[in-house]
């Protein structure tokens, strides 16, 4: 383990895409941060990796429904929610 002192999407750049197996997103939770760090990170998840986040449908964090409902429908992926705004999708093949 590597501890990287960095905003996420910032840290995103110290690895190659396609080269983690899993990322999970809970880190600032406006819109704007959301949309941010997962543009940064999906392209690092490999295919059939999942990329992963918290606060989906919470009342206090908005923003990340709202950036992640466009990313999935941007990109067409499949939305997992498989509870306690727990929210997943499986990086494109």
């Amino acid at each position: 383990v590597t501890a990287i002192q960095s905003l996420s999407w910032e840290a995103a750049r110290e690895f190659e895409d396609g080269s983690v197996d899993m990322v999970f997103i809970d880190a600032d939770h406006s819109e704007d941060a959301v949309r941010k760090d997962i543009a940064a990170w999906y392209p690092k998840v490999r295919a059939g990796g999942i990329l992963a986040g918290h606060d989906y449908g919470h009342p206090n964090h908005p923003g990340v429904q709202v950036a992640v409902d466009e990313f999935v429908a941007k990109e067409g992926r499949a939305l997992i929610i498989p509870g306690n705004t727990v929210w997943y999708t499986e990086a494109t093949p």
